[in-house]
């Protein structure tokens, strides 16, 4: 018999509230075998003796919409919510797991399947993720489902070393009311504090978060016309302030719109003079100084070949002769450089076509391959293809996710931090990117063993929007920070109007 809400439990067991799951059968659909199983299935996988019990609020109770207030309401100490979504034959599984207590989310699970049947199979991952990543215990009952389990790298199993300080700390933004698309550190106003710069599709924001304390500073909108590809913070006068290099792109034009603002005496972004018909990013000189890049754009298309260093000039920034080195294929988006192999000599990062992470010395000979789905970004821009005819079958580029290479635990070692965004409805949404699930994860070079995975958030549900790296307490040491835009339950809105929050992690 399922377990319903008692005023008090025994000592020491903690109690789970799994509220009623959301099922979208879609049109057609069915997944009435589901709502009569679902809960029999949670029960018996969640509830162990003397550890944990699985509770079920009573059919046509009202329920608090708040997890944390339900929870308080039933006495639980997690709360465990779901939805299984339909699109035709295929099925889309996630849930959220909550610490009463802590009020935070502690836990996420998406995945997607090509039949309906697919979806209890996922109740049992789910289960699975649940006991081992909250309470420790283990449920695989071979090593063969261990395998197929951990290679997804959900759950846990690989064993990571410790990475910073026990007690590093971590602060979360309040939430953004829309989709985050960049972001960039930087100190914008020369007080020699680094504030956190972040963009919507057409508004920039910059914030200070000292210690987790939020202090809104300035804010900027472009024209409607245009959206925003990708920010970053750099000091091309050497005055103090860092300027705010904006990557734009016209809707309709298809035409690159970037700008460069500067923050004035009287707290208000000036503009300052910049080519507008490039893309920007910021890159390591051989000596490991910052330098602003810049690579053209085709007419209505990508990116042209040449990458080229921009100097200050009076009034502004200018394009440089001086050309950018890049491994063969890459574009001012897809690598970065930096000392990764801690050899005092560049090394280039870059995706290859698959997404995989390629390491090459500075005489650009392949030293690691790192497999996978790495650097999916929802920022894109949209090219006309040759065949269309209407503004509406122009195609979006979506850039990749910035690769940092920096020491972030004060061992006087570099290390590699990169995103890995899980995508799903890629077959219904063709021209629209919706994540899953993501997660921010930091590779260390070992001279015998290669590349090492050193530190991984918990995967979020939704995607990393951007990541950036800066001291932000003024307490030397450099601060990981990540924005995310959380997946919403219902697809319509994941693809419309979503929220964001960043977070900053301390080592």
């Amino acid at each position: 018999m399922i377990g319903f809400a008692l005023p008090v439990h025994a000592s020491g067991v903690k109690r789970i509230l799994v509220l009623p799951f959301t099922f979208n059968a879609g049109e057609g659909g069915d997944l009435t075998f589901l709502e009569k199983g679902i809960n029999r299935m949670l029960h018996t996988r969640l509830t162990h003796a003397n550890q944990t019990e699985t509770i079920f609020p009573p059919k046509g109770q009202p329920l608090s919409a708040d997890p944390f207030e339900a929870g308080k309401a039933f006495n639980a100490d997690y709360v465990l919510t779901g939805s299984i979504t339909m699109f035709g034959e295929k099925v889309s599984t996630d849930a959220l797991m909550y610490s009463v207590k802590d009020k935070e989310e502690i836990l996420s699970y998406g995945d997607f399947g090509d039949s309906k049947g697919d979806a209890i199979q996922h109740v049992n991952d789910l289960a699975v993720k649940v006991n081992f990543d909250v309470f420790g215990i283990d449920t695989l009952p071979n090593r063969a489902e261990r395998m197929r389990l951990a290679d997804s790298e959900r759950y846990g199993y690989k064993k990571i070393p410790k990475f910073g300080l026990p007690n590093a700390y971590k602060y979360k933004s309040r939430v953004i009311e829309d989709e985050v698309i960049s972001m960039a550190i930087g100190d914008i106003n020369g007080d020699n504090v680094k504030e956190i710069i972040y963009a919507t599709l057409t508004d920039i924001t910059a914030m200070s978060m000292v210690h987790g304390k939020e202090t809104g500073l300035a804010e900027y909108s472009i024209s409607s016309f245009n959206s925003i590809v990708r920010i970053d913070a750099f000091d091309s006068n050497k005055n103090g302030r860092d300027e705010i290099i904006i990557t734009a792109a016209g809707k309709r034009d298809l035409r690159n719109r970037s700008m460069a603002i500067e923050l004035g005496a009287d707290n208000e972004f000036q503009k300052v003079a910049i080519n507008p018909n490039y893309f920007y990013a910021i890159k390591s000189t051989s000596t490991g100084q910052p330098t602003l890049v810049a690579q053209g754009r085709e007419k209505k298309k990508e990116f042209r070949k040449g990458l080229y260093e921009v100097t200050a000039a009076p009034d502004g920034y200018s394009i440089s002769a001086n050309a950018y080195p890049k491994p063969e294929g890459s574009n001012i988006y897809s690598f970065a450089t930096g000392d990764l192999l801690n050899n005092n000599a560049q090394a280039f990062v870059a995706y290859d076509d698959d997404n995989s992470i390629q390491i090459f010395d500075n005489a650009m000979m392949e030293q690691w391959r790192l497999e996978g789905e790495f650097g999916k970004s929802m920022a894109s821009f949209n090219t006309s293809m040759d065949s269309a005819a209407r503004e509406s079958d122009n195609q979006p580029v979506f850039i990749q996710q910035r690769l940092f290479i920096a020491d972030l635990n004060g061992d006087k070692k570099n290390e590699l931090v990169v995103v890995q965004n899980i995508e799903g409805y890629t077959e219904l949404l063709s021209r629209t990117r919706v994540i899953q699930r993501g997660q921010v994860m930091i590779y260390s070079w070992d001279k015998e063993q290669g590349l090492m995975k050193t530190w991984e958030s918990r995967p979020l549900s939704g995607g990393i929007a951007d990541v950036g790296i800066g001291d932000m307490n003024n307490d030397g040491k450099n601060d990981l920070v990540y924005a995310v835009t959380p997946r919403s339950k219902s697809l319509l809105a994941t693809v419309s109007k979503q929220k964001s929050y960043i977070t900053v992690q301390g080592f």
